[in-house]
């Protein structure tokens, strides 16, 4: 028995438990190389690292056991090759989907900084925003909180079935388009900046500029004040504006200023 390593010592050369070992060997990922008849003891092959090694990378890289059978011959034999390949393919899709988390979160933080020096205004300012994509739709019934809802619902779908990914925060807002006298609004979702290859649902970009803009502390953002819609007869080089609630370094309830922000054409 010498050339063999009890399930303790084996379970130490990976740090895991005896209890995971069991495990394996029940679902046929990783049977003992030998069990005492007597005893019931099982024992293991330092070769065998090579198959506990497998099952741990399926693990860390959210692979199904029962996947990881796919790169066993018959024979027992085992495609390292094609297994550390995918296993990089997978690593880098994790590793992306960890960049934009960071990407997103650097992007919240940013927004809640700017917002801070803009907290609790009660004149006109202005203020430089850098471009923003969102996806919008239609909305026709502004102040009903239900329609709302409901085409922000529709928003999210889109999004995920796009593979679009929606900023943290508070990424829904309305947007009121001035076109040849004729007014426009549409519920937005504002999305992560990012090169997406799906082209068959193009993002509206809102442009780099200056905006002029004002704050809300009492409106709604699905029933915002009349003023709202009325700064286009008062400024008519205003092209459009976007209203969204302005996220801060606290979250308070009755604490959510929705910040209206006009583009101005000819700036």
């Amino acid at each position: 028995m010498n050339s063999y390593l009890t399930i303790g010592e084996f379970a130490k050369l990976r740090n895991v438990d005896r209890k995971s070992l069991r495990y394996y060997e029940r679902i046929g990922a990783l049977i003992p190389a030998y069990t005492d008849p007597a005893t019931q003891y099982r024992y293991y092959k330092l070769e065998q690292l090579v198959d506990l090694d497998t099952i741990l990378m399926c693990l860390e890289l959210e692979i199904p056991l029962k996947e990881a059978a796919q790169y066993k011959s018959k024979d027992g034999s085992l495609d390292i090759l094609r297994l550390y390949k995918d296993g990089k393919q997978k690593a880098n899709e994790k590793l992306t989907h960890l960049y934009t988390i960071i990407g997103r979160l650097e992007g919240a933080i940013c927004s809640m900084k700017e917002n801070e020096q803009y907290k609790n205004k009660s004149t006109f300012y202005r203020r430089y925003k850098k471009k923003r994509s969102i996806i919008r739709t239609p909305f026709s019934d502004l102040g009903n909180e239900i329609a709302f809802r409901q085409k922000a619902t529709e928003l999210f779908v889109k999004a995920q079935q796009h593979g679009y990914i929606p900023m943290f925060n508070f990424p829904v807002g309305i947007m009121a388009e001035h076109n040849d006298k004729t007014l426009n609004i549409y519920v937005t979702l504002e999305i992560y900046s990012y090169e997406y290859s799906d082209s068959t649902q193009k993002l509206f970009s809102l442009p780099e500029g200056e905006y002029l803009c004002y704050q809300e502390n009492c409106a709604s953002i699905y029933n915002p004040s009349s003023y709202c819609l009325d700064i286009f007869a008062e400024n008519p080089e205003i092209h459009f504006i976007f209203l969204t609630n302005m996220t801060l370094d606290k979250y308070e309830e009755n604490n959510f200023p929705l910040e209206i922000q006009a583009f101005i054409c000819n700036q």
